[in-house]
């Protein structure tokens, strides 16, 4: 998913994840990459033979992984992610795949209803500090009128 406008690897269940997803972060190019721009699952029957994505496939099974399948993660026509699963004993079946999309729709609604709570909590923080402020800057207006150096006014209609 996308942190600051950048690519990284939010949660993992194999510390070696990471590091095979940074191939695709340096280079730009890989398929949950793609599963995340294009908004469609890319599969790597194997690592060995790929040549969509050599540099990332050279990574892949240099770490043991021989089957890709990389799933977006989509919620109202627009992505919020994408989901990578790598196996190092077969290759992702057309099954595999049906019960990642399953998995995957469901992931995304999770994920996108988390950004929405955060994005309103930091709204109701910054919501919040603004009323902190505003007896400060009504009693600030209060002292420049009073010294005349200015009048209450109303919005004009020009």
């Amino acid at each position: 998913m996308l942190v600051d406008g950048r690519a990284t690897t939010a949660v993992f269940t194999d510390d070696e994840a990471p590091e095979i997803d940074t191939a695709q972060y340096e280079t730009g190019v890989g398929p949950c990459l793609d599963a995340f721009r294009h908004q469609r699952v890319y599969r790597i029957t194997s690592t060995a033979e790929d040549t969509d994505w050599p540099q990332f496939s050279a990574v892949a099974s240099a770490h043991g992984v021989i089957s890709t399948l990389s799933l977006p993660l989509v919620v109202r026509h627009e992505g919020v992610g994408a989901l990578n699963l790598y196996s190092r004993s077969e290759v992702f079946s057309w099954a595999d795949e049906e019960l990642g999309l399953v998995f995957a729709t469901q992931a995304a609604i999770v994920l996108a209803n988390a950004q929405a709570y955060w994005d309103a909590r930091t709204l109701s923080e910054q919501l919040n500090e603004a009323m902190q402020y505003r007896a400060i800057i009504e009693q600030a207006k209060g002292i420049i009128m009073a010294t005349g150096a200015a009048t209450p006014t109303t919005p004009s209609n020009s």
